[in-house]
C-alpha cells in the first residue's frame, strides 16, 4: 500500500502546484468516480459534466498538458494510469482527489 501511495505522489506532482477551487476539485472527483464505473473505468465527463471538465481544462493548461499529453497513448496518460487503479481498487477517487485539493472536502 505504501508502494501505491508513493506511485500516486509521482504521477501527480506535476499538478499539485497548481491551485484548484471548489469546482475543480468537484469535477477531479466526479472524474475519479466514472474510474469505478465498470467494465470501462473511462474518467471522461460526458453531459453536463463536459462543461466542468472544459472549464477546468481552460484554467489549468498545465493540468492538461501533464495529466493528458496527447502524444501519449490514452492508456499511457498519467491521469489515466490513475483512473486505472482506482479503476482496479488499488486507491479510492477522494485520496487521488486530496493529492491535487489537499484541503478541499467534498459537500455532504
Amino acid at each position: 500500500m505504501k508502494y501505491a501511495i508513493l506511485a500516486l505522489g509521482l504521477l501527480v506532482t506535476p499538478a499539485v502546484a497548481e491551485t484548484y477551487d471548489e469546482l475543480d476539485c468537484e469535477m477531479l472527483l466526479r472524474m475519479l468516480n466514472n474510474c469505478t464505473i465498470k467494465p470501462n473505468c473511462d474518467p471522461y465527463p460526458t453531459g453536463h459534466d463536459a462543461k466542468g471538465f472544459r472549464r477546468m481544462v481552460e484554467h489549468h493548461p498545465n493540468w492538461w498538458r501533464d495529466q493528458m499529453p496527447t502524444d501519449k497513448p490514452v492508456e499511457e496518460r498519467p491521469f489515466n494510469k490513475l483512473c486505472a487503479r482506482v479503476c482496479d481498487g488499488k486507491v479510492a477517487p477522494l485520496d487521488v482527489v486530496k493529492k491535487f485539493c489537499p484541503t478541499w472536502r467534498p459537500k455532504s
